[in-house]
């Protein structure tokens, strides 16, 4: 089982490898619909996203997923990290905040 935990877990990193991209690299999902850094930038500036922060320059693609990752800069987020993610196959955009520690 560890064994199987540990290979998911492998597979489900390589897709979240942190690069340098540009405006014209291209993010793919498993079912192959694509976009581009760009688009995915438009998208995410237009969406609940710029409502709750602001958009940073620090992206991500996750093949696995198939989604743009794009940090964000909130100011009342303790305890969390928050990323615009924006959806290959359907071109949405919602906020993850990515938070850490004990709800209260």
């Amino acid at each position: 089982m560890k064994k199987i935990f540990a290979a998911l877990l492998v597979i489900f990193l390589a897709g979240c490898t942190q690069t340098e991209y540009s405006l014209n690299d291209v993010c793919t999902s498993p079912e192959g619909a694509s976009m581009k850094l760009l688009d995915a930038i438009q998208i995410a500036a237009n969406s609940e996203c710029a409502d709750e922060g602001t958009l940073t320059q620090i992206y991500n693609c996750n093949n696995v997923t198939g989604t743009w990752w794009i940090d964000m800069s909130v100011i009342d987020a303790e305890g969390c990290s928050p990323a615009c993610v924006v959806s290959v196959e359907d071109n949405s955009a919602t906020v993850n905040w990515r938070c850490t520690g004990l709800i209260q």
